[in-house]
Order: C-alpha cells, then structure tokens, then sequence
C-alpha cells in the first residue's frame, strides 16, 4: 500500500470521531460564543450587544464575589485533596495488614454519582434527625448537635469541601499509588545506606520520581474545583445568601434561572477562559519540574 492510500486510510478512520468532535464540542462552543456577545434570553429576538455582558460580569458585585469564591475554594481543594492522598498512599505502599482492604474504602466514595453524595451528605448534617445531631446528642453535646453546617453562613462553603474532599481524596490516592509503585526501592535502600532517614529519603527520591503523578492529580483538582457545580447546587442551593455561590452556578442561576443566556454563557467563557489559562501556567510549571 503506498503512502497516499495510507495516508487516506488514517484520515478515514479518525474521519467519525472528528465529527462527533465538531458537532458536540466546537459546533456549541462557537454558538456559546456566539450568544456571550448578545443580550438573548431563550426567548425573545436575539440582539448584538457587544461587550455588554463582559462588562457586567467584572462590575456584578454576585458575579465577582462569585469568582473569588470559586478561585479559594480551588485553592483549598488543591491543597487538602492533594497533602491527605500522597498521606494516605505513602502509608498504603507499605506491607501493612488491610491495605487493600482500606484502597477500596477510600476509594468506594469517588464511584458515588455527586448529586448522591450531595444528598446523602445533606441528610447527615440536618441539624434536627441528621446523622451528626444524633451522635452530638448521644455524647451530650447538645450544642454541637444545634448547629446547621449547611445553614451557617461561615461554615457552610467549608462543610462543602469536607464533602468534597471525602468523595475525590480516593481517586486521587489510586493515581499517587500508582506513581509510588515506579519508584524503584533500590534508590532508598541506597538512601538509607547513604545515612538519610524516611524524610530525607520522600523528599530528595520519592517525591521527585513521582512528579508525573503530582502533575496530573493538582490539573485533574483545579480542573474539577473551578468547574464545581453538582454538590452546592444539591447541598445549599448557593445559599445561605450567596455564600456558597461558585461560578458554575450563577451561571446556571442567571442563564436559565433569570432567562439572561446572553450574560450566562458570557460568564461561561470567562470560566472556560480561566480554566485554559490555570491549566497551561500550571501544566508549563509541573512539566519543567518533571523534566527537572
């Protein structure tokens, strides 16, 4: 077979997944775009109306706190989720009794859907018959037992990240699992001849050998916690107020909520604009740090 039909072939056989690509990803994202410089609700004529909705996002006081709130709760995500999985990884790499038996336990959460997690999670913190009102009051700790986690303005976005930690941290830990088994224990076995302790050893071997696993699971976090949506809509709703409001949900509020498509996937293509930028600053950092 010469190259030219080689080359047809190739092209023949990519040719189905391209249009499921074109139709379903680059057709919506160029109609979104499209929409973001209008002022169309779903249902009246649609009208140009430039930046408009741009502006507004940068000067909405919802959308700005919004923003804020959802680059914090990013950072915090990224930070626990990644710190508690190598934690837990690191101790079930070693030959202990039931390490597999807890890698399925800390796993089991992340196969949960989240709107199951979101309820599931909602029940156990109702302050009146929820899981933890009834363990507080069985302690006689009956203040405990009063406070709504959800209902708390202070307290309600961190409630939501504990949820979130608890379902995701598994997933995380099977892939820095995954990278600790690469490292070969010849280059501690070396280290400790050498006079290092276990510190030593995780930080100038371990880590570094790992960091093809530190790369994917901080993009795969950032990328999940910008974009968060199932478990706050699920668990407060944004509330109480707005405290609990990400970007993805006055997104969902203000484009189909409000009938403001316009605004709405204007503030979409600034989420997807700021994923992009996040995930190439970091993906150009931690790849330099690997090869490094």
């Amino acid at each position: 077979m010469d190259k030219n039909k080689q080359k047809f072939l190739l092209y023949l056989i990519i040719l189905p997944a391209f249009l499921i690509f074109l139709i379903f990803f680059i057709a919506p994202f160029i109609s979104g775009l499209f929409i973001s410089f209008t002022s169309w609700s779903g249902f009246n004529e649609i009208k140009f109306a430039g930046f408009k909705n741009f502006i507004e996002f940068f000067t909405n006081k919802n959308a700005y706190s919004a923003l804020g709130r959802t680059l914090w709760l990013t950072f915090i995500i990224v930070i626990f989720q990644n710190i508690t999985a190598l934690f837990f990884a690191v101790i079930l790499e070693r030959k202990i009794k039931g390490k597999d038996l807890f890698k399925v336990i800390f796993f089991v959460p992340t196969m949960l859907s989240s709107i199951v997690v979101g309820y599931m999670w909602s029940f156990i913190f109702d302050p009146m018959n929820g899981l933890f009102n009834k363990l507080f009051t069985f302690f006689n700790l009956s203040e405990l037992a009063k406070i709504n986690l959800l209902g708390n303005p202070k307290l309600a976005l961190y409630t939501i990240i504990f949820t979130l930690l608890w379902q995701y941290t598994g997933y995380t830990m099977v892939i820095y699992i995954a990278g600790l088994s690469n490292v070969p224990p010849e280059l501690n076995e070396a280290g400790y001849i050498d006079g290092t302790n276990n510190w030593q050893n995780f930080k100038y071997i371990t880590f570094p050998m790992i960091a093809p696993a530190v790369t994917i699971n901080i993009l795969i976090s950032v990328i999940g916690a910008l974009k968060l949506f199932d478990q706050i809509y699920v668990m407060t709703g944004g509330g109480p107020g707005r405290t609990t409001e990400s970007l993805t949900l006055l997104i969902y509020k203000e484009g189909f909520g409000a009938s403001r498509l316009g605004f709405g996937t204007a503030s979409s293509t600034i989420l997807f604009i700021l994923v992009l930028i996040i995930s190439l600053i970091l993906l150009t950092y931690l790849r330099r740090r690997e090869i490094y």
